[in-house]
């Protein structure tokens, strides 16, 4: 490049030389110019060469021979194994108003409070139940003081009268030289002493009976009132929604409101979840057509769009049944699948999109190129070597996402054009899909033939007449197969064209067609196919 600007220097020079003097003075002003449009000129010529060789090579592609994996990649989202969710307490004639929310996306511990709700008229209560148990254990104090002086009372007569009772034993002892009188006085006195210690003795034990009674019924009070408190809380615990378990917090829709402090929830209501990130897996749909050719069990690697540098190993742990309808919008049904993660990161985040490849089989040593490189010509797999203009054909096997194997028809280190001129060329697989939708449209044919001849038909003549009034059913109409709306517009108008049945007439022209469900015409077509197989 700097020879080149040397050159043209020189050649700027030489034209000064040879020019006369009277305009040697507007080159030499315009000698700047000259160089500056010279290397403009040979900056614009020198980015078309480079511009045509970066073409070259974007449009070309060399045919490999190595390992071969064939794949299947699909999106998914990232998801935890297992969650835990958090629901209002089932308190029914409560007011359940949210006071505390830990925010959305917090990392929480196990047994960390999430929620909180208004307590305040349980507090009122608990201190009223409080009250209660204080004043109960009080004049259980009080009941217990009175008890024990009055059991001291008792005891004491107890002991005089045991005191007299002995006094008069000892009295009759003396009484032997005395008179018969004095002996009959004695002996009375006796016996006044041993029914009066009996007397004390039963009173004394009445009293502890009644004592045993009265504490029992104070103290059944305040257990009553310990076991109130006790309840009151449990409620208010029950006020405090815990963590289970270690995770991320994420905010559940409660009837299209997502939680916030000051709503009034119901008893039940689910709040939030707590996904368990100790155990992270991504789900993801997969089509009918590939449902076959993944197994439980199968490794996998998936890659987040938010960090395409990290790549997990994984496995297929579930595929689900039966079909389920991807998206509400445009009614696709898929099978869903879920895959294990090998491991945990902290980037690991429920709700990522993530980007799940499915290892299915390995091949060595095999020849394969881009799929972009490979074509069809009337059905027949072709490429386009570099510098021919010929189509060579190719048998081509499996593929991957990206490249293709060639069984024969390539050599490795060929270069093959992936933008060929030929406007013959269609895209690879185009054969065979039309051939699918061929195979679609027989059965159909063969559908209609079987209902035809049970004279069974669905109305469509009805709808069809009223297509111009609805969009919807003209819709409906556009997607049937080419040879039922030419047969729909052949019945249209012959029965346009038909005389109308006067009454009393016999109503044999009748169309005998009625409505029938979907799930009916694939009963009968069933039911039809028993029969052929049977005969």
């Amino acid at each position: 490049m700097n020879e080149n600007f040397l050159k043209i220097d020189n050649t700027i020079n030489e034209l000064l030389q040879k020019t006369p003097l009277p305009s040697l003075i507007g080159l030499q002003w315009s000698k700047r110019v000259l160089l500056i449009i010279f290397s403009l000129i040979i900056l614009f010529f020198s980015l078309i060469i480079v511009c045509n060789q970066e073409g070259n090579v974007n449009r070309f592609t060399t045919v490999q021979k190595g390992e071969f994996i064939k794949d299947l990649v699909a999106s998914g989202e990232i998801e935890a194994y297992s969650r835990a969710v958090i629901s209002a307490p089932f308190m029914w004639g409560t007011n359940l108003q949210i006071t505390y929310l830990e925010p959305e996306g917090s990392l929480v511990e196990k047994g960390s409070i999430l929620v909180e709700f208004d307590d305040r008229d349980l507090k009122e209560e608990r201190d009223l139940a409080e009250e209660t148990i204080e004043t109960l254990r009080a004049d259980l104090e009080k009941l217990k003081s009175q008890q024990s002086l009055t059991i001291s009372e008792l005891e004491n007569m107890v002991k005089m009268n045991e005191y007299s009772l002995e006094q008069a034993e000892l009295q009759i002892k003396m009484m032997q030289f005395e008179s018969e009188a004095k002996k009959q006085e004695a002996k009375i006195q006796l016996k006044e002493a041993e029914n009066n210690l009996e007397s004390a003795k039963t009173e004394l034990e009445s009293q502890k009976i009644i004592n045993k009674s009265q504490l029992l019924q104070t103290q059944i009070k305040v257990n009553q009132a310990q076991n109130n408190l006790k309840s009151i809380d449990d409620r208010i615990e029950r006020f405090k929604l815990h963590s289970p378990s270690k995770g991320i917090v994420v905010y559940m829709d409660i009837e299209g409101e997502r939680p916030r402090e000051g709503l009034e929830t119901r008893p039940g209501w689910p709040l939030m979840q707590i996904p368990d990130l100790s155990k992270m897996q991504t789900s993801f749909f997969i089509s009918e057509i590939d449902r076959e050719k993944i197994k439980i069990g199968m490794p996998c690697t998936v890659t987040l769009d938010a960090y395409p540098d990290s790549i997990f190993q994984g496995s297929i742990r579930d595929i689900s049944r039966l079909a389920q309808t991807e998206d509400n919008k445009n009614w696709l049904k898929g099978f869903k699948v879920y895959a294990d993660l090998g491991g945990t990161a902290t980037i690991l985040k429920p709700g990522m999109t993530s980007k799940i490849r499915i290892f299915l089989d390995k091949y060595e040593d095999v020849v394969y190129v881009s799929q972009a490189a490979v074509f069809e010509i009337e059905g027949q797999p072709v490429v386009f070597p570099a510098g021919k203009h010929k189509a060579y054909a190719v048998y081509p096997g499996d593929k991957n996402e990206k490249d293709v194997i060639i069984k024969r028809g390539v050599k490795p280190g060929m270069k093959l054009a992936m933008m060929p001129s030929d406007e013959r060329v269609t895209l690879l697989g185009k054969k065979e899909e039309q051939n699918r939708i061929l195979a679609i449209n027989q059965t159909l044919q063969e559908s209609y033939k079987i209902f035809e001849k049970q004279g069974i038909l669905y109305d469509y003549k009805n709808e069809f007449k009223e297509e111009q009034g609805s969009e919807e059913k003209k819709s409906v109409i556009n997607n049937l197969p080419s040879f039922l709306q030419k047969r729909l517009k052949k019945e249209v108008k012959e029965k346009d064209s038909e005389p109308e049945i006067e009454i009393g007439q016999p109503e044999t022209n009748r169309d005998k067609t009625f409505k029938v469900s979907p799930e009916m015409m694939k009963r009968l077509e069933n039911n039809e196919t028993e029969k052929q197989k049977k005969n």
